[in-house]
């Protein structure tokens, strides 16, 4: 007998598998009392994060919504008391809706003519920009040399480059799209939507460490190498490792710079000041307030900030507005919010690949709100 309780706990700890949510699914839906069982169960699960709401309502009219044919414009009765989240809410929606994220280009074009506004592009050392795009196998400079090849849907700079001159490549990565590279020295870099990396072509042109430039976010898997320590500069703060898996969030538009440490140890320091270092062990996140220059060490759930990796969206107690920066990224999209009421509303729950439109109207589930979507523009009203 399939222990459906233990499934809904899988859900809530985010460790369910496809074939094991494809079951609770079919089982929620089979019957009325199935449905009370799982919000009940989902409440248990929730207590400690979710203030008083009415699970029943928000599981109905979400299971009626998505039975509808919908324009672009949703109106939401005001179900609930309190304005945080309802973690039922975005549970349900992880559960049940298809899946619809971003992308990841693989492609290399050769030639400047060939670059679109939403391409990913590469800015080489030599001056040349180049689009990802398009069917090309290898990566070649201004002097037809070959510097980079497509590998395992990315690009891999390793075994490439014999230039002993320090150079950097710079590869731009838009708002709906992901990329991973391999440096020269076999480090892995997946970049998130929105970022700007900054690279030597060749490590061995630097003598003392191996320095990289982040605007945005990005996963690290650093090769080992004792003699060169591997520092990630992210204008304001410096991430100084050995050899290591750690997590990087520094958007310019946002007041945090968080370093998020899944696996060895790392130093975290500002750019004026080497001297004072904070080190991170496993499971730990670094987040420094760019506003009064201070630097804050918690534990955290490392999946929380990996997740975008998988085309998850994860969010943990986040500001309305800060998720919509992180919609805006993820999906390519322009929000403009005229509900400000909104802003300072705290949210937790996770989605799994579904569309703009199923997150909004999710949200709107615990705080009432109309958004219409006209092509890359969303307009948020009360």
């Amino acid at each position: 007998m399939i222990a459906y309780n233990d499934l809904i706990k899988k859900l809530v700890d985010r460790n369910i598998s496809e074939e094991e949510r494809g079951i609770l699914h079919e089982w929620v839906i089979s019957d009325d009392k199935h449905q009370d069982i799982f919000t009940e169960t989902l409440k248990a699960c929730e207590s400690e994060t979710i203030e008083t709401f009415n699970a029943d309502d928000a599981y109905k009219r979400f299971m009626t919504s998505i039975t509808k044919e919908k324009d672009s414009t949703f109106k939401l009765p005001a179900y609930y008391k309190y304005a945080a989240i309802l973690v039922i809410a975005l549970c349900i929606g992880y559960l049940i809706l298809p899946n619809n994220g971003g992308e990841t280009s693989t492609k290399i074009a050769n030639t400047e003519t060939n670059i679109k506004t939403n391409d990913i592009i590469i800015k080489l050392a030599d001056g040349t920009k180049k689009s990802i795009t398009i069917n090309d196998d290898e990566l070649k400079d201004s002097n037809n040399t070959i510097i980079a090849s497509k590998n395992d849907n990315g690009l891999s700079f390793n075994n490439h480059s014999e230039n002993k001159e320090l150079a950097y490549n710079e590869i731009l990565v838009p708002n709906g799209k992901t990329f991973k590279l391999e440096l020269s020295d076999g480090t892995i870099v997946w970049l998130n939507a929105g970022t700007e990396f900054k690279f030597p072509q060749n490590f061995q042109a630097q003598s003392k460490n191996r320095t990289v430039h982040l605007k945005g976010e990005a996963y690290f898997d650093v090769t080992t190498n004792k003699n060169k320590p591997f520092i990630v500069d992210s204008k304001g703060v410096n991430i100084e490792v050995l050899g290591t898996q750690f997590n990087v969030s520094a958007y310019e538009d946002e007041a945090n710079i968080t370093t998020t440490l899944v696996e060895g140890a790392v130093n975290v320091f500002q750019d004026d000041s080497p001297e004072d270092k904070l080190q991170l062990s496993p499971n730990y996140q670094a987040l420094f307030n760019r506003l009064n220059s201070e630097f804050a060490k918690t534990k955290v759930d490392t999946r929380i900030y990996t997740s975008w990796m998988e085309n998850k969206l994860v969010i943990n107690n986040l500001k309305f507005n800060d998720i919509l920066k992180k919609l805006e990224r993820k999906h390519d999209v322009i929000i403009i919010n005229k509900a400000p009421i909104l802003n300072n509303t705290i949210y937790s729950g996770e989605f799994e690949e579904e569309s703009i439109e199923t997150i909004l109207e999710t949200i709107a589930l615990s705080t009432p709100f109309n958004f219409n979507i006209n092509e890359n523009t969303i307009i948020i009203t009360e």
